[in-house]
């Protein structure tokens, strides 16, 4: 299972507010200490996404996320490895990889401008090998927005379309098309 449930999503906090994360981190790891009990009693693994700065406040770095998951101390809290969110917000997608690589229990796929893998200049055989590198096998999600609409699609911005043609036929066909790339990409 993996997402956004340690913390609101879209927030709305006024910007002095957000000058120190600790008093969010501290209250939200309270009350994921109690969610870890259940996943654990149930054997559900969670990934915490790692968000971008300009979508969320609080856990928008590999290492403050591992710092999060090392305060819980539940062996069933993940990371969500957002290649979209990580390109934003770490120096060295790879080097993030591989410094998250126990962490990690899910990833999503998505170029720097959220279209389809393979439809713009994302370095996949960097992310591929990285990932091969530290023996990942969990699941690998595609996670494109390429058409305006709908809330999601205002709440993260897609104020155009990301592809010329949104027929329901032609996004089958993108999708396809994507799909046949990320597995031309992630052969291990």
């Amino acid at each position: 299972m993996p997402g956004l449930i340690h913390s609101a999503w879209n927030p709305i906090i006024e910007e002095n507010l957000i000058i120190d994360k600790k008093p969010y981190i501290e209250r939200s790891l309270k009350n994921m200490k109690r969610v870890s009990r259940v996943l654990e009693d149930n054997g559900i693994i969670y990934s915490i996404e790692i968000l971008n700065r300009f979508e969320h406040y609080m856990l928008n770095t590999v290492d403050e996320t591992i710092d999060y998951i090392n305060h819980l101390g539940s062996p069933n809290v993940k990371i969500l490895a957002d290649v979209f969110h990580l390109n934003i917000e770490e120096d060295d997608m790879v080097s993030a990889i591989k410094k998250a690589e126990k962490h990690i229990g899910y990833v999503h796929l998505g170029e720097c401008n959220r279209n389809l893998p393979g439809r713009g200049k994302m370095n996949w055989e960097g992310i591929a090998q990285a990932l091969k590198n530290i023996g990942y096998d969990g699941c690998i999600v595609m996670e494109p927005f390429v058409k305006t609409g709908g809330l999601i699609a205002k709440d993260i911005r897609i104020w155009r379309n990301l592809v010329k043609d949104i027929s329901e036929n032609s996004l089958d066909k993108y999708a396809l098309e994507s799909m046949e790339f990320i597995r031309s990409k992630f052969k291990y």
